[in-house]
């Protein structure tokens, strides 16, 4: 799902196991991702559900532009958009808030194996025959010239560190019980470009196409471009808006030849743009990483579903709670969601849903 961590959601039912006490309903994000995805008609079904979110802060909005009908037409347009994308942080949401509020709705319309939507208490991850990457193939693409200067090779050193300790690390390990085989890192560049004021799965696609075509980025029915928005892009998806929660999404698209190519795309997470875990903006980036790469592993065709409504092509999900990487959000009890994401070596990564385990993990052994 998106990690907004993934609206106009159902509400989860309380639950209760040998490692949670009932807790009241919550109201989960919804997941599949196109998590995800960039046709125009998963955008149409994005912009339906989450279209409740622009009313967020509409009262705030009304009076400031009562108080700005002396303003020029271009003043009062300008500052009612500001005021749109910024409500959430002006409501006082807190971070499990805006992350549940923002995340991957699109699966309002999917309907996987097993309980109906609501009908079950307890998280479930259930095979619905689609696609799972056997071996995933992990690449990040850097998009911006802030990654060419000193600070932007830092981070970069630390997301390809993250991406290599990941596909060997516990909380990859814990794919394997959902059949995720052995990952590997392929490799990572950067587009030297004036950063975007916002980015879009459109985009996505349209960078992703450009980097393999031009020889740049690895190909491979397994591979996972991540492409990782540089500091201050706004990243969007129907009305969902990083400055709003979003944190990040998976999807594919077709080539050519009809094959799936696989993506995902991550907010430089810091301050009010994504989702600001740590404080720590390598850190943001590696949780909300970690959460798409599980996502895309396990369930890589939920785009394809959304666009063509063939349910056949869904992966692990839950009808409830929805992909690997939301449960932990979803259940989360933490307003600032500091019981989603723990750090293997010098790496934060975001917990996984082990139905062995029946619980949220950031490593095989380790809650």
């Amino acid at each position: 799902m998106r990690i907004n961590g993934n609206s106009d959601v159902s509400n989860v039912a309380a639950f209760s196991n040998d490692n949670h006490v009932a807790q009241p309903a919550i109201t989960p994000a919804q997941t599949p991702a196109a998590n995800q995805t960039g046709a125009s008609s998963i955008n149409d079904k994005r912009a339906a559900v989450r279209s409740s979110e622009l009313s967020i802060g509409a009262g705030l909005v009304a009076h400031n532009l009562l108080g700005k009908l002396g303003s020029s037409l271009s003043g009062i347009l300008h500052n009612l958009s500001e005021l749109l994308e910024s409500s959430s942080k002006k409501s006082g949401k807190s971070l499990l808030e805006r992350a549940r509020g923002a995340s991957d709705p699109d699966d309002s319309n999917l309907h996987g194996a097993g309980p109906a939507r609501g009908a079950s208490s307890t998280p479930r991850l259930i095979n619905n025959g689609g696609k799972v990457l056997t071996a995933p193939a992990v690449e990040n693409i850097y998009l911006g010239s802030y990654f060419n200067t000193t600070a932007g090779k830092a981070d970069v050193a630390h997301q390809d560190g993250a991406a290599k300790a990941w596909v060997t690390s516990g909380n990859e390990a814990i794919l394997k019980e959902y059949g995720v085989g052995k990952g590997s890192f392929v490799g990572s560049h950067t587009v030297a470009a004036t950063a975007p004021r916002s980015f879009t799965a459109a985009d996505v696609e349209k960078l992703v196409k450009k980097e393999i075509a031009a020889g740049k980025s690895s190909t491979g029915s397994q591979v996972i471009h991540t492409v990782v928005l540089p500091p201050g892009t706004v990243l969007k998806d129907g009305d969902a808006s990083s400055l709003n929660g979003l944190g990040g999404f998976h999807g594919s698209y077709n080539d050519a030849s009809g094959k799936p190519v696989y993506y995902a795309v991550i907010v430089y997470g810091k301050g009010n743009n994504g989702i600001d875990f740590t404080g720590k903006a390598q850190d943001n980036i590696s949780i909300t990483s970690s959460h798409e790469w599980a996502e895309a592993a396990t369930d890589p065709d939920v785009a394809e579903v959304n666009r063509t409504g063939d349910d056949s092509k869904l992966g692990w999900y839950d009808n409830t709670f929805g992909e690997v990487g939301d449960i932990a959000i979803n259940i989360s009890r933490d307003p600032n969601l500091r019981d989603v994401w723990g750090k293997e070596g010098n790496f934060a990564f975001q917990k996984e849903w082990s139905n062995k385990g029946r619980k949220e993990m950031l490593t095989t052994t380790v809650a």
